[in-house]
């Protein structure tokens, strides 16, 4: 007798069928890596550059800062924008000390003493200051009319008559 084949089928037990699985993918292949610290230099170079245009920056809103304050206390001491750069000082309360001084300045050119003195006491002046023009508008002056016909030369040599042809003065006695 011989012994059964255990390679034949129905004989023996046969052990259980070991399926087979995948392979595990691999894993992508990787460049060669050129140099680590590259990226790293890269950001550094990058800090370098922001770092060199601090200074910079920080004058430029210490500037800014300085005109807005500048513009506050000029428009809280009623002036126009205009003066902001005129006004002297290093901190706020310079720079409004400075601009009431400017507008009581203003103020007193505006009214001027030579305006009071020469008008009496409960008389109109001459003439009213001109209203403020509007920006970019330009003044009109305010000239007499021009003769239609030249003026005829006098011969006259008294310095009173010459006045009187000039100023249009009536003589006086």
């Amino acid at each position: 007798m011989t012994a059964p084949d255990p390679a034949a089928p129905g004989t023996a037990e046969q052990p259980p069928a070991v399926e087979q699985q995948p392979a595990p993918p691999a894993a992508p292949a990787q460049p060669p890596a050129e140099d680590p610290g590259a990226a790293l230099r890269a950001q550094l170079a990058d800090a370098q550059a922001l770092a060199a245009r601090v200074p910079e920056l920080e004058q430029r809103a210490a500037s800014a800062e300085d005109l807005l304050t500048r513009l506050r206390v000029t428009r809280a001491a009623g002036l126009d924008d205009t003066f902001a750069e005129r006004l002297r000082g290093g901190d706020e309360s310079e720079l409004t000390a400075d601009a009431t001084a400017l507008a009581e300045l203003l103020a007193a050119t505006r009214v001027g003493p030579a305006t009071q003195a020469a008008t009496p006491p409960g008389s109109a002046p001459a003439s009213a200051p001109a209203a403020p023009l509007p920006p970019g508008r330009r003044p009109v002056e305010a000239l007499r009319p021009a003769s239609a016909a030249p003026p005829a030369e006098s011969t006259d040599d008294d310095p009173a008559a010459i006045a009187r042809l000039v100023f249009g003065k009536p003589t006086t006695p």
